[in-house]
């Protein structure tokens, strides 16, 4: 099975508790799009764990959906540091985000989120961690993220950090999809709560 998450867990680790939850199965955790889609290509995976657009990119259905307050799915958020900006604000903004799907595909992800916005430069980054540092730096006016993420950044730092959800913008929750999915699904169910939240998920459905 492959793994591609936004983690604050390193990749080492990440692997290392995803293979004792899944005992028997062997976990390849990714942590780039470009290594991902090179292994896709190489060497197709019997399950992919990842988001629902990452499924997407590579024509995968996902088969378990993981839920958080009984939905499958989060806000995404804009944080900016001393004043909220609005959706309509964003447009000619420097915005930093997570490379979830690639160059293009994120950019045109990002439109998506901002309701056909396209007047915006982009700072990606990889890691959740190396956000922050977008706003510390002024490298970006503001990020946009999923409502977890963003309250895992603030909670790190003690800047006047302001977060505004952006409406009718959704983060989807990780997924489990490909040909061994559904053979997942009760060992998925069993996970450990901790394990659980570490993939960003309250339970598997």
């Amino acid at each position: 099975m492959y793994v591609y998450l936004h983690s604050t867990l390193k990749a080492k680790s990440l692997e290392e508790l995803v293979s004792q939850a899944l005992p028997g199965s062997e976990i390849t955790v990714f942590s780039r799009v470009k290594d991902l889609e090179d292994a896709m290509q190489a060497k197709p995976p019997g399950a992919l764990l990842s988001y629902p657009p990452v499924h997407a990119k590579f024509q995968l259905t996902p088969a378990l959906r993981g839920l958080a307050k009984q939905k499958d799915w989060e806000p995404y958020v804009s944080m900016s540091v001393g004043k909220a900006l609005s959706k309509a604000e964003l447009a000619g903004k420097t915005i930093g985000v997570l490379d979830t799907l690639g160059r293009k595909e994120t950019t045109d992800h990002v439109t998506a989120i901002l309701g056909g916005i396209s007047d915006f430069k982009l700072k990606r980054v990889i890691k959740l961690e190396d956000m922050l540092p977008l706003l510390q730096f002024g490298a970006a006016e503001a990020l946009i993220l999923p409502a977890s993420a963003a309250a895992e950044i603030k909670s790190r730092s003690q800047q006047e950090l302001v977060v505004s959800e952006i409406e009718g913008a959704r983060a989807e929750l990780p997924a489990v999809g490909g040909s061994l999915a559904s053979a997942l699904k009760d060992r998925f169910i069993g996970m450990d709560s901790k394990v659980k939240a570490a993939l960003g998920v309250e339970s598997w459905r």
